[in-house]
């Protein structure tokens, strides 16, 4: 019987769980005849049959006649949109980044005007960090701050200098997507500072066909080796003094630039 877990995110392996199944029975039966599949258990594992069937979209549970296990299993049924928008908006997750916009305090007016759009979008979205399920999704991204200054990266495509940052992959938090997205962008290993992850910014901005909702954290480097990012990644990358990476930078990476020197000057170094 095909079992599940995700230990990131915090689900333990589920012996008994109808939700492979009902994955994996479309693609199975074709090759085995008919629109049924039973799934079985070993006995060393407590022997548990069940039959999934199915209509279309729509899976459907059931027991296993014959099998010790008869009669109907309960399913819910497909959620609505406006369902699933109230129980995503309720999620532990989506609680934790929507207290996270709101306690951030904007240092401009293009801050103030990202962080209304930001809230609007969380009322609406139901997936925030899946890039594939909404052309507006939330990113991350990084201030480096270290002995040699901050760290910058000119994006191959735009041109212009930035703040290392990207898509937050499946089971990450934003957090943890600033700290993989400067590893790759720059080779360094950077870490939040010792009190936790500090927020310095939140810009609202286009990128090609999407819309980013980006979170810019403040991230600290130990030592004062050269960037060295991953392949593929833009190879022209650099330290810079908090003066010239703030004379070189654009609007949104002026301010983020700023709050997180001023919050490590608060912090002190790490």
């Amino acid at each position: 019987m095909p079992r599940f877990f995700a230990p990131r995110g915090g689900v333990p392996e589920v012996l008994v769980t109808g939700s492979a199944e009902c994955l994996l029975g479309p693609d199975w039966t074709p090759a085995l005849g008919g629109n049924r599949l039973c799934a079985h258990r070993s006995p060393a594992l407590e022997a548990q049959r069940s039959v999934r069937g199915w209509t279309r979209r729509r899976p459907s549970v059931a027991g296993c006649p014959g099998c010790g296990n008869d009669g109907p299993v309960q399913t819910r049924p497909e959620p609505s949109h406006s369902e699933v928008a109230r129980e995503a908006a309720g999620s532990p997750a989506l609680a934790r980044l929507r207290a996270l916009v709101e306690a951030r305090v904007p240092s401009d007016a293009r801050e103030r005007a990202s962080k209304e759009r930001f809230l609007v979008e969380l009322d609406r979205l139901t997936r925030p960090f899946d890039r594939d399920a909404d052309p507006v999704h939330v990113t991350a991204s990084a201030v480096v701050a270290g002995a040699r200054g901050t760290v910058l990266h000119r994006h191959r495509r735009l041109g212009r200098w930035l703040q290392p940052g990207g898509h937050v992959d499946p089971g990450e938090s934003a957090a943890e997507a600033a700290v993989r997205e400067v590893l790759e962008e720059t080779g360094l290993e950077a870490s939040h500072p010792a009190a936790g992850p500090s927020l310095v910014r939140l810009d609202v901005h286009a990128a090609a066909t999407h819309v980013h909702l980006d979170l810019c954290f403040l991230l600290q480097v130990a030592g004062d080796r050269d960037p060295a990012p991953a392949l593929g990644e833009s190879p022209d990358v650099r330290w810079f003094s908090w003066g010239h990476a703030e004379e070189i930078a654009d609007g949104a990476l002026r301010g983020a630039l700023r709050a997180a020197h001023a919050e490590l000057e608060r912090i002190g170094p790490s």
